[in-house]
């Protein structure tokens, strides 16, 4: 039986990812173009807009060719479906991260925690973003 993903699974999952794409980023540019990385957002505006713009490509691409799956969500045993259990498209995965990108950084954090709460509270575990993309993330891991 698959049951929906937990929230504690889906932020680790996020974090796994992160640090997959976010760590051989800075390496690669410290070694490369002499990059010093300093804890100052801004700082290094270019290099900021370029972690988000890999990030998010990363979280839209992986799962259109890999069935749902990033390789935190696998780790974590859960994977991303339309909401009827479909495997997800480009223009669904696009519309769920920019909605992610977009609507959590103009709030400045606010719908985050509001989906959140969402995830704790709804018994399909489904965020703002999951609502506005028609998708789920479902527990995968047979526990």
């Amino acid at each position: 039986m698959i049951f929906p993903a937990k929230l504690w699974q889906r932020f680790f999952a996020r974090i796994i990812d992160g640090l997959i794409v976010g760590v051989p980023i800075v390496f690669i540019l410290s070694f490369t173009s002499g990059y010093e990385f300093v804890i100052d957002p801004g700082a290094n505006f270019i290099f900021n807009i370029f972690m988000i713009l890999i990030v998010t490509a990363y979280m839209i691409v992986l799962p259109v060719i890999w069935y749902g799956w990033t390789i935190g969500k696998r780790l974590m045993g859960i994977r991303v479906t339309q909401s009827d259990s479909s495997d997800v498209s480009w223009t669904t995965m696009l519309k769920r991260e920019l909605f992610i990108l977009v609507v959590y950084s103009v709030t400045f954090g606010l719908f985050l925690l509001l989906s959140g709460v969402m995830m704790i509270t709804r018994k399909d575990k489904r965020a703002l973003h999951d609502l506005m993309a028609k998708t789920k993330v479902s527990d995968e891991s047979g526990q």
